[in-house]
C-alpha cells in the first residue's frame, strides 16, 4: 500500500540539500551561463537573465507566463544580483521547469549575440562543438525534472555583500 506522504525535496529540513544546490547545482549553472560572456561594465548574469524575460511581455505570448512569475520571485529576494540568480534557480526547479528555460534562453538570439562571443560559449548551440555540449549538460540537468522540489531561497545574512548589485 502507497503512503499517504506525498515527498518533496524540501530544504527547509535539509541543510544539506540547501548547501547542494546552492554551492554546487546554481555554481554550475552559473559557470555555463557565464561561459563565453562578453566582458560588459555594469551587465551581470541576473542582467542579461532578467532583460531577456523582460524584452518578452508575457501576454504578448513569446515567453511562457511562468517565467516572468519566477523572475518576480526571484527579484524580491535580494537586491544582490547572485541571490536573485539563485533564487531563480530554485523558483525554476520548483516548477519543474529548469530544463525549459535552459532551453528558451538558448533561442534568444538577440540576448545571445549582444552578451556572448562566438565560437567561445557553450549555450551557442548553433554551433555544432558547443551544441553537442549543451546537449550532454541538459541530459543531466534532465534528470532533475521529474523530481518533486519543494525550496525556499533563503540569502546569506552576510551585510557585506555590496559589489555588483
Amino acid at each position: 500500500k502507497q503512503s499517504d506522504k506525498t515527498f518533496f525535496l524540501d530544504n527547509e529540513q535539509n541543510l544539506q540539500l540547501d548547501c547542494l544546490l546552492k554551492n554546487d547545482l546554481c555554481s554550475a549553472i552559473q559557470t555555463i551561463l557565464e561561459h563565453g560572456r562578453k566582458d560588459l561594465k555594469k551587465t551581470n548574469l541576473w542582467k542579461i537573465i532578467e532583460s531577456s524575460i523582460d524584452k518578452n511581455i508575457p501576454t504578448s505570448g513569446q515567453i511562457p507566463r511562468i517565467y516572468y512569475e519566477v523572475k518576480q520571485i526571484a527579484q524580491n529576494t535580494s537586491s544582490y544580483w547572485l541571490y536573485k540568480f539563485q533564487a531563480f534557480i530554485f523558483a525554476l526547479l520548483n516548477k519543474n521547469e529548469l530544463v525549459n528555460w535552459l532551453y528558451y534562453f538558448t533561442r534568444q538570439k538577440d540576448f545571445i549575440q549582444r552578451y556572448y562571443q562566438s565560437p567561445d560559449a557553450l549555450i551557442l548551440v548553433s554551433i555544432s562543438s558547443t551544441f553537442n555540449l549543451f546537449e550532454r549538460i541538459m541530459t543531466q540537468l534532465e534528470k532533475l525534472t521529474p523530481l518533486p522540489f519543494r525550496l525556499t531561497y533563503h540569502s546569506p545574512t552576510n551585510s557585506l555583500i555590496n559589489d555588483e548589485q
